[in-house]
């Protein structure tokens, strides 16, 4: 354990099997998956925070501003890192067959779902844990795909600059960056990108502009346009906007090609310019697969099979038009096999691109990063709240970083959302109800248990639609006259109206029951499905239980005397900065804060 900025951080790890193919967990072979824990802080009794690395190697325990608040709340922290990354390897990368069927996002949920269930088993912990999910980026974009997914296993997650939106001509990323760049640095680079494509043309000027960049004889000339408009765009995305237009303007008039090259060697290292991640031939040629881990191989596996995010450059881009959608469609076809294609459409369909269907989430965004327009910008209701921080250099997944006395207020004002937010979903308490359905259901009391589950899991999927994601479903019993269902929810403050009012609506109509009612009809039963009651099985602070609601009755308040929590139009909570200019000076209140008096 090492001290960082009083947080304490691991950087041993440790490692456990798992399964390859989550599709026959019984019979398939394992891999070594590497995960880092830190219990410095953990009481016994705080939650557990799963912090999801990413599509890179991950080095240690959870860091930055999520260890700080996981410490803060006396949590257990875990990272998981990714299958295909690091050292979580069920194959070489050059074991194709292996890669592409088992290497796409179902399979990374499953692989956090297991790793919860490895911490929680007698080999481990040995206990349930209320677990909260963080990441950034594409891990942003997994935890909230998780958080849709199996709604019931974690009380929250953290999306930091998560890419929801599988997008296949992401035009919007070059846009950004042009947007956000003062028109002298822009001007610079546009320079810079037509002096090279000038002595790329020619051959006798070509050798001296490779030398000059250090690129190998082997880079295309698309590659080396991607590599050079990217370490410009790298930087706008990553919070280095200034960084990078200090540093070429004014454009030297001797050697603006020089210059720009000792700008992306101080930015992101000598290696950047010659490294295999922008070579289409280094990608696809085997016998230099001793570079792949590094130059992200599997995450180009994921995008041209899933994701695409191709960075596609336009006429008055930063990217140059050679920079196309043939040039990714072709490197990934070379690298994998000529019938890879992402089907973007597809994805979106599953995972709901911009508004996944989730709640407990929150969405971090900054007004200078590039990839926001693949993430959720906007509330997508009171529990799915978005705070976008707008201030110079606000870039990627700056809620994650390590907080400094120089931060914007922006961002200190979206840490102390974040906090807010995370407070109240991990608050959350188990509440009970019975749903009381009525029909022709008396063969079901004969039922095998293999019919049961398959009601279980389509009244489940209903109930989740209707009244609340976090429903877990205990129990169903089966009578001559009817179908007993117990369910818990999480109520918390922010929910807890919305929860009652939605038990009032379904009990009074049930048309709500669709999965229900057929999967009922594919199992042998006739006539509708109908709703016969909803009771609350708590107690509330006074002593008197909550009545069961029918039909004709009308739900009261479900725990005692508290403060109605009224939630106002679904607003992006836009947090800017009082300086520098040009950005307009404003802050929003978020209906939480209101609510809290804050």
């Amino acid at each position: 354990m090492i001290r960082d900025n009083n947080v304490y951080v691991n950087y041993t790890a440790n490692t456990f099997q798992q399964v390859i193919d989550h599709n026959n967990p019984t019979t398939s072979a394992t891999f070594t998956q590497r995960y880092w824990v830190d219990y410095s802080a953990w009481d016994g009794n705080g939650p557990a925070l799963l912090y999801i690395n990413g599509e890179a190697a991950a080095e240690s325990s959870p860091t930055g501003f999520a260890a700080i608040y996981g410490h803060n709340i006396s949590a257990v922290m875990f990272t998981l890192e990714n299958r295909y990354y690091g050292g979580s390897m069920p194959s070489d990368l050059t074991n194709f067959s292996m890669l592409s069927e088992y290497l796409n996002v179902d399979i990374a949920l499953e692989d956090l779902r297991s790793f919860m269930t490895f911490v929680e088993s007698p080999k481990y912990l040995g206990r349930k844990l209320r677990w909260f999910i963080v990441g950034g980026s594409y891990s942003g974009a997994l935890s909230a795909w998780f958080k849709q997914k199996y709604p019931s296993s974690v009380l929250a997650a953290w999306s930091s600059s998560g890419v929801v939106k599988a997008q296949f001509n992401f035009y919007d990323y070059d846009g950004h960056v042009g947007d956000m760049l003062p028109p002298t640095c822009r001007d610079s680079i546009e320079n810079v990108l037509n002096i090279f494509s000038d002595m790329w043309d020619n051959e006798t000027t070509r050798p001296a502009l490779l030398a000059k960049f250090g690129v190998p004889s082997y880079f295309l000339k698309a590659d080396m346009s991607y590599m050079l408009a990217d370490a410009a765009a790298g930087a706008v995305q990553y919070g280095m906007k200034w960084a990078l237009c200090d540093a070429i303007v004014p454009q030297s008039i001797s050697d603006p090609l020089g210059q720009y090259n000792a700008m992306i060697s101080d930015l992101w290292g000598d290696s950047f310019t010659s490294g295999c991640y922008y070579s289409t031939m280094c990608l696809s040629n085997r016998s230099m697969s001793q570079y792949w881990a590094d130059a992200g191989y599997a995450w180009l596996w994921q995008t041209c099979s899933q994701m695409s995010y191709f960075q596609v450059g336009f006429s008055g881009g930063v990217r140059r038009t050679d920079v196309s959608t043939d040039y990714f469609v072709n490197q990934c076809r070379a690298a994998f096999t000529p019938t890879v294609f992402p089907d973007v459409y597809a994805f979106n369909a599953k995972y709901g691109g911009l508004t996944p269907d989730a709640t407990n989430v929150i969405a971090l965004q900054g007004s200078d990063d590039p990839w926001s327009t693949t993430g959720v910008r906007e509330s997508l209701g009171p529990n799915y709240p978005a705070f976008i921080a707008e201030c110079q250099d606000c870039g990627h997944c700056g809620d994650l970083m390590m907080p400094l006395a120089s931060d914007p207020p922006s961002l200190v004002q979206q840490r102390e959302q974040i906090v807010l937010y995370m407070n109240q979903w991990l608050s959350s308490q188990p509440s009970l109800y019975t749903l009381v359905l009525s029909g022709n259901v008396s063969f079901l009391s004969t039922a095998n248990q293999s019919a049961l589950t398959l009601m279980e899991n389509a009244i489940t999927l209903d109930v989740r639609a209707s009244i609340d994601q976090s429903v877990i479903v205990t129990a169903l019993t089966a009578s001559s006259q009817d179908l007993t269902v117990t369910f818990q929810i999480e109520v918390n403050s922010l929910n807890q109206n919305i929860v009652a009012e939605n038990i009032k609506t379904a009990s009074n109509q049930s048309a709500w029951l669709t999965n229900t009612q057929s999967m009922f009809t594919s199992l042998g039963g006739t006539g509708a499905i109908s709703v016969a009651s909803i009771q609350s099985d708590n107690v509330n602070p006074t002593g008197s239980s909550s009545s069961a609601c029918g039909p004709s009755c009308t739900v009261g308040i479900l725990f005692g005397c508290v403060a109605a929590f009224i939630i106002g139009s679904l607003i992006v909570i836009r947090l800017t900065k009082e300086k520098p200019q040009p950005y307009s000076s404003f802050t929003e209140r978020s209906p939480l804060t209101e609510e809290l008096g804050q």
